[in-house]
């Protein structure tokens, strides 16, 4: 939930930054001094971008970044890392010689205070396909044991796909299709499958799955360790010994103004409220003038809504955390369900590591995704699945769960296995998920991972809990005491 399009560390006396991608990887370096580096970070909202996929022949044009005052721009394309002579304007016609090599373009901006920025693209290779959705693994009939590969899409569209599925590293020579059929000599080991797409005139591309591990039948015993089933009376708040309600737009909060995403609500305590038999988180258009917010611009909040945690007052290391919800759509609507490491306000975010267990786009209720954060994989750069789901998010209410033991994370949608990640996904950097974590649930409105609110007629929205429950799996997973 957390994507800061910077974050500053300190290590040594050393400042050192790294940009978050929002619609394209970019890179953002500063010719300031250190002083003034994180303020003038704050400037870019949005990096430059280049379209996903090009090729030979195709002029390529720049989509400018976007920064919070006006600046004097310039351009430099660069080709397998060195720049290109010359090519210094908006646009780059693609040649022969390209073919193959990947093309990037750096934006400066220079500000009235003569101090310089620069935001630079994504790399795209010329003439190659792009993936439109990653392949994933889920099951489409888990009682007949038969799972898929995720519908895995190119840009440009129109790409077709051939797939090799492997189990534990070992190709299966007669595993073709995009479905196939787990038997009980496969318990316990990690299926991956590779989706090839080609097209006429491109280079090919294939997208290889994470993996999917898969389960022992019979084998969990889970115990009931915590549990929030938000029974109260109507119009009730949450349980002060459990949750702590956040208000604000984030001014104070180390993720800083607009929640550290450029999101244009304010938290507000009257948004949290049960109805009954559910938790309902509120959001509303804002009548309160003396309410302000940064985005998306200066000025009194466009929106109040709701959002809760448990630091500091109830705290997991391992075992089973699932809730059942219900969301509303719009454009611009972003609920999420999910998890911060407990140090936080000691190393910050991403050091502290973050698990979206269910995180939504209000414009599309079809799906819901599963995100780590973390050292090296943050902001648009987390390791993440986007899970089709049985019925939309808006229409009824599904489970959504993780189960996470040291240097594992599995999740899981309406009792089914959706993706699992460990600590060798990390690679080279830190995994902090063996430590003490909290959980939050809030409704977002706007930023950068949704865009804008785009319906004028849209005034409200919510988010429902059912109940959240919180398990030990096999002994493994224990609340964590507070004083």
């Amino acid at each position: 939930m957390i994507r800061k399009s910077v974050i500053a560390t300190v290590i040594s006396g050393m400042i050192l930054m790294a940009l978050s991608p929002v619609a394209a990887s970019g890179a953002v370096s500063f010719t300031t001094n250190a002083s003034r580096q994180f303020t003038l970070a704050s400037s870019l909202v949005k990096p430059v971008a280049l379209p996903l996929a090009a090729k030979v022949g195709e002029t390529l044009r720049v989509t400018p970044a976007k920064w919070s005052s006006s600046v004097k721009r310039g351009y430099q394309w660069s080709l397998a890392g060195k720049a290109i002579k010359g090519a210094t304007e908006t646009s780059l016609k693609l040649t022969s010689k390209m073919l193959g090599k990947k093309i990037t373009v750096e934006e400066s901006a220079k500000f009235k205070s003569g101090k310089t920025l620069k935001s630079k693209s994504a790399a795209i290779t010329v003439g190659q396909l792009g993936v439109a959705s990653a392949a994933t693994i889920s099951f489409t009939n888990s009682s007949a044991g038969a799972v898929s590969a995720g519908p895995v899409a190119s840009f440009p569209a129109g790409a077709s796909a051939s797939y090799e599925w492997f189990v534990d590293g070992a190709s299966q020579p007669n595993a073709k299709r995009a479905s196939f059929a787990v038997g009980p000599n496969h318990e316990a080991k990690t299926l991956t499958v590779a989706v090839t797409l080609t097209k006429a005139g491109w280079a090919t591309v294939t997208s290889t799955s994470r993996g999917f591990v898969v389960p022992v039948k019979g084998a969990s015993t889970n115990v009931l360790l915590w549990s929030q089933d938000f029974n109260e009376a109507s119009d009730s708040t949450v349980d002060p010994a459990s949750w702590n309600t956040s208000i604000g737009n984030g001014t104070g909060d180390l993720s800083g103004t607009g929640w550290g995403n450029g999101e244009f609500e304010t938290y507000v305590d009257s948004a949290v409220r049960t109805d009954g038999q559910n938790l309902v988180l509120t959001a509303n258009r804002n009548t309160d003038p003396n309410l302000t917010c940064r985005f998306p611009t200066s000025g009194t909040c466009q929106w109040t809504s709701g959002k809760i945690e448990t630091l500091g007052k109830v705290g997991f290391k391992y075992g089973r955390l699932e809730a059942r919800i219900k969301i509303s759509a719009g454009t611009g609507v972003w609920p999420a369900f999910w998890m911060l490491g407990a140090n936080r306000n000691d190393v910050d975010w991403p050091l502290c590591g973050e698990i979206d267990i269910a995180e939504w786009r209000g414009d599309n209720m079809g799906s819901v995704a599963q995100t780590l954060h973390m050292p090296g994989h943050f902001g648009g750069g987390g390791l993440t699945n986007s899970v089709n789901l049985s019925s939309p998010a808006d229409t009824n209410f599904h489970d959504y769960a993780v189960e996470w033991s040291e240097d594992r994370i599995t999740w899981f949608v309406d009792g089914q296995t959706t993706q699992t990640l460990t600590r060798d996904d990390a690679g080279t950097f830190k995994w902090p998920f063996n430590d003490e974590m909290y959980l939050l649930l809030n409704l977002a409105i706007g930023g950068n991972f949704v865009g804008n609110v785009v319906d004028p007629n849209l005034n409200s929205a919510n988010m429902k809990v059912d109940w959240v429950k919180y398990y030990s799996v096999n002994g493994v997973g224990a609340l964590v005491p507070k004083a």
